[in-house]
């Protein structure tokens, strides 16, 4: 469930990256513990956006997915661009994610 949601998420935030910044980034990811921690910095200025776009909208889903997927997500500006974040907690061994016991 982590893996699949981590690189989905780790897509979208490349993919905004990339559409935004002109291509010039730096993904990081750690595991410690429970916890996944993902960066994706760029060299863009502003504000990014969760969307909650029209089923007919060809984008704008990258922070949805993001917002829905991960335990917590946030944005960290620098003097050259900023960093998108997200936290996905990992369930132990015979637990649910509390994500997969809200989509039942």
């Amino acid at each position: 469930e982590q893996r699949d949601a981590t690189v989905l998420m780790v897509s979208e935030l490349v993919a905004n990256a990339v559409l935004h910044a002109g291509g010039e980034l730096t993904v990081g990811i750690q595991r410690s513990g429970d916890r996944i921690h993902v960066e994706v910095s760029d060299k863009a200025g502003g504000d990014p956006v969760a969307e909650n776009p029209d089923v007919n909208q060809t984008r704008g889903r990258g922070l949805f997915i993001v917002e829905q997927l991960s335990d917590e997500w946030g944005v960290e500006r620098h003097t050259d661009g900023k960093t998108v974040w997200f936290l996905l907690l990992v369930p132990k061994a015979g637990e649910t994610s509390q994500r997969a016991l809200l989509a039942k």
